[in-house]
């Protein structure tokens, strides 16, 4: 009773309805109806592929009568903190039963809940008062048909010096679990770098305590930016901001810290593609709140 129900994988469905006689081509289509796409050569390949039943292990555990209770508590420890390590929840256990079990067996439990391994995601959160203008930029851009196909997005981050596991332990779907909090201002090595759909741009490293300003700023474009930009897209440049500065070059206008806009003039141009990037439709629908994948 103490045990929490396992959520039933769709392989093991298969199973149960080949049992009941079900061509390959039906179990397809129930699968369909609960939006798992799949194809009748990967039914059988679950059906034909060997069973091998798990070697018996001894267990470390004294007083059996105490497992499900121990289980519950590996349960517990993982849904509070998905970043647990094997130690840390081996040490729970002494505290609160007195029993010291091994590694080995607290990621038996860990499997047998249904804990998977994923690659920790961090990110920031969208502020209450900036999802609407969140959402308003969205719809706006989806409207115009815009793919992004001429912009290069940059922004400056710091490494973090906190807890930053590379893996969590999660259960199946529950995926929001991946994401992580990262400190707003972190300190240490600042590094500048941008995204676009001809690739990345070359990272700039700052010094500790290093200020970007406009001529920080300058520097970066003239030294990182500017070259890369003439080699990749073939034309000529320009960055558009809302402020203003003398010290920019004449080749340049006024630049804005997180976002470069690039207009590019060339005899060429590719067709575009009319689809809308799926992600800000995932934004419109969760109404400017943060999108995890």
């Amino acid at each position: 009773q103490g045990r929490r129900p396992l959520e039933k994988h769709w392989k093991d469905c298969i199973i149960g309805w080949h049992d009941d006689d079900k061509s390959y081509r039906e179990i397809v289509e129930l699968l369909a109806q609960q939006n798992i796409h799949t194809s009748r050569s990967t039914v059988a390949r679950v059906l034909k592929k060997k069973f091998i039943p798990r070697e018996y292990r001894p267990t470390s555990i004294k007083d059996m009568d105490l497992y499900a209770s121990i289980r519950d508590t590996v349960i517990r420890c993982y849904l509070d903190d998905s970043q647990s390590t094997l130690q840390s929840v081996a040490a729970t256990i002494k505290l609160e039963f007195n029993e010291e079990i091994s590694v080995d067996v607290v990621r038996r439990i860990r499997e047998e809940s249904g804990f998977q391994c994923y690659n920790t995601r961090y990110g920031h959160s969208v502020r209450i008062v900036n999802r609407p203008l969140r959402l308003a930029f969205c719809r706006e851009q989806i409207e115009k048909d815009n793919m992004f196909t001429a912009h290069v997005f940059t922004d400056e981050c710091c490494v973090q010096l906190s807890a930053n596991n590379r893996f969590v332990f999660c259960l199946r779907g529950d995926v929001q679990r991946r994401v992580k909090s990262v400190h707003k201002n972190p300190v240490k090595v600042m590094i500048w770098g941008g995204i676009s759909w001809r690739g990345a741009t070359p990272l700039v490293m700052f010094d500790t305590g290093s200020k970007i300003n406009n001529g920080m700023y300058q520097a970066v474009l003239e030294t990182a930016y500017k070259k890369w930009a003439r080699f990749d897209y073939i034309g000529i440049s320009r960055v558009n901001s809302e402020k203003r500065s003398e010290n920019m070059s004449t080749s340049f206008k006024t630049t804005p810290p997180l976002i470069l806009q690039q207009e590019l003039w060339s005899t060429s141009r590719r067709n575009r593609s009319r689809r809308v990037q799926p992600q800000m439709r995932k934004v419109i629908e969760n109404e400017g709140a943060p999108v995890h994948d």
